[in-house]
């Protein structure tokens, strides 16, 4: 498969972001306060190639044999339908959805 050279996708948090598929890596490591005139760390991430679905099925083997732990946990899980949930309930409604922090 061919990887394409321009970003198409930005995720950007509180403590950096990160370009897809161009894994571009943004943040303010070592930086004591982060901001428009504070110094913004690049770097290319590095990641492994193959068939992330079948990379994604043997690491899930893996788990059930008890040879390595999930890389994310069931709380992880719930929190990503809960908040896909919320989105799909604003936009049906038109209401802002607040999640709690549990």
């Amino acid at each position: 498969m061919k990887r394409q050279k321009v970003s198409s996708h930005v995720f950007a948090g509180t403590e950096g972001s990160v370009t897809l598929p161009t894994l571009q890596y943004y943040n303010y490591h070592g930086t004591v306060e982060p901001g428009w005139r504070s110094d913004l760390n690049a770097e290319t991430l590095m990641a492994e190639s193959g068939d992330t679905y079948v990379r994604q099925i043997e690491h899930f083997a893996r788990v059930i044999r008890r040879e390595e732990a999930p890389l994310v946990s069931g709380l992880d899980g719930v929190r990503t339908l809960q908040a896909t949930l919320a989105v799909k309930d604003a936009a049906a409604s038109g209401r802002t959805i607040v999640l709690s922090e549990q």
